[in-house]
């Protein structure tokens, strides 16, 4: 069954192409390729060189400048299939997200459903925290700079990896397993509250308020909230990795509309992209279309919380605006936000008093993420006539020459296999079924192929051996790396699974089928 907003939003982007075929319309219009361009036209080849290198799969960037989109550059693939890359190519953007969710909130206060100035407790009365104090004045706009540092890894990893999120085991483990640092500390859980509070107030999930409110009016057709319809087009990027320097594959762990939380849930274009970016610095409106006022434009990029110091030496950090990371770069003010996930690479940076920004979207992490640094100088530098404290670019290919050096030539997958079947003191059909824990949802113990799997909620892992015949193993792969499992039998038949988690103990699975 397709996501809820995907018939509409296919029906809308077909009814947005037609109209901006026949009246070319700025929404429509495709951005000028850097080759088109005198001062950008050279420097793809700078990029191309080391793609490589930095295990880049592909990357897309867009180009904002007097205030508009103004050009674009692509290359590589978006899958194992070499599929080209264009500006029109969907990406997962990962936290990225966050500064369309703040924008999304602005646009609920412009519009009187709530203030920025609201206790958080007032849309969400089953909150509670550690800290009482807290808990009692915490503000929505406290949550968008990120003031009190609120944290709790049990609700990030369901919301984020598992996907076996539910509002009440979210709430449990913030009351339960959660942490406030009560100082400015960047985390997911500010912004998963904030989608609550949108669904609380709008009674629509956050993601189909944003597609109403933000994506449509600013003409951004090729963005969502929902992976089944960013992957389900066929101009799409998958998420890449290449391990130990061997072909690319795709990511261990890719999203699906599970996963995709308020604070990290989000895919779109280069082109879509430069134009949220041109809203963003003409204070909101775009094509004449009002999208966020001015006023919350104007907070959004002004420093709500400072942190204790200033990091950076190039793109200097100083704190956090509405959704925004805030500082200045060559002594001009900077916002700016990255993503980072499995197979994901994404860096927004804008000079909003020079009207000039930068979008990056590479399907690779790792290594990938110093190419999106390089891009980023290069263009900030490039558009405002300025040069960076040091040399980016001979620095990170250093950099990276040296990590691949210590990692030596590629020898094949040196993570953990199948499941090693010696370990387990009973037939292995007998270790297949679901297990469960009411506060963290499902494990499932599969056949595959010759051995066993165990799947906590959408995580596949692979797993380290252990002693022959003792049912105990350790995860490997993504999210649980490293985390000791064990079977635990009764009567002759395995009862649960238990996992020992170092910050929380003993989390056990009782078997329901």
């Amino acid at each position: 069954m397709p996501a809820p907003a995907t018939r509409s939003r296919r029906l809308a982007l077909a009814i947005a192409s037609l109209a901006a075929l026949s009246a070319g319309s700025a929404s429509g219009a495709d951005l000028q390729a850097f080759s088109e361009t005198e001062e950008l036209k050279d420097y793809p080849t700078r990029w191309r060189a080391v793609m490589d290198l930095f295990d880049a799969p592909g990357v897309s960037v867009a180009v904002v400048k007097d205030g508009r989109p103004y050009a674009t550059w692509s290359a590589g693939m978006r899958d194992t299939e070499e599929s080209l890359i264009d500006q029109h190519t969907g990406f997962y953007v990962a936290s990225m997200t966050k500064v369309y969710l703040a924008a999304g909130i602005c646009r609920l206060a412009d519009e009187g459903r709530l203030s920025l100035d609201d206790r958080v407790k007032q849309h969400l009365p089953q909150m509670e925290l550690p800290d009482e104090e807290i808990e009692s004045k915490l503000t929505i706009s406290d949550l968008l700079c990120h003031r009190y540092g609120i944290n709790s890894s049990p609700a990030v990893i369901l919301d984020a990896y598992t996907g076996d999120i539910t509002d009440e085991r979210y709430f449990f483990w913030l009351a339960n397993a959660g942490e406030v640092s009560g100082e400015v500390r960047y985390t997911n859980v500010h912004f998963t509250l904030l989608g609550r509070v949108i669904e609380a107030v709008t009674g629509q999930s956050w993601r189909d308020y944003l597609d109403e409110a933000i994506f449509e009016p600013a003409g951004m057709h090729r963005t969502t909230g929902y992976a089944s319809e960013l992957y389900g087009w066929e101009n799409s990027a998958t998420p890449l990795e290449r391990p130990m320097g061997g072909a690319f594959v795709r990511a261990e762990l890719v999203k699906d509309d599970s996963v995709m939380h308020a604070a990290g849930g989000m895919g779109t274009t280069a082109h879509d992209a430069a134009r949220w970016m041109s809203m963003q610095m003409n204070g909101g409106e775009i094509d004449g279309e009002r999208i966020v006022s001015k006023a919350m434009i104007e907070q959004s990029h002004t420093v709500q919380a400072a942190l204790p110091e200033p990091g950076g030496t190039i793109r200097i950090t100083e704190g956090f605006g509405l959704g925004w990371m805030l500082g200045s770069f060559n002594g001009m003010p900077l916002a700016m936000h990255g993503g980072g996930y499995l197979g994901t690479s994404t860096y927004f940076a804008m000079l909003p008093d020079d009207g000039v920004g930068v979008v990056i979207l590479i399907n690779g992490g790792g290594p990938a993420r110093m190419l999106g640094d390089i891009i980023a100088i290069d263009m900030l530098c490039e558009l405002t006539g300025t040069e960076p404290a040091w040399d980016v670019y001979e620095r990170s290919i250093e950099r990276a020459t040296q990590h691949k050096a210590l990692r030596g030539p590629f020898q094949g997958d040196k993570g953990g296999g199948p499941f090693p079947v010696s370990v387990l003191s009973l037939d292995r059909s007998a270790y297949v079924g679901r297990y469960s824990n009411p506060m963290l949802g499902d494990v499932r113990v599969v056949e595959d192929a010759e051995t066993i799997r165990v799947d906590v909620g959408i995580v596949r892992s692979r797993f380290q051996g252990g002693e022959a015949g003792s049912d105990r193993f350790m995860f490997d792969g993504p999210v649980f790396d490293g985390t000791s499992g064990r079977f635990e039998l009764e009567g002759g038949r395995v009862a649960r699974v238990v996992m020992t988690v170092e910050e929380l103990g003993e989390l056990v699975f009782e078997r329901t089928e």
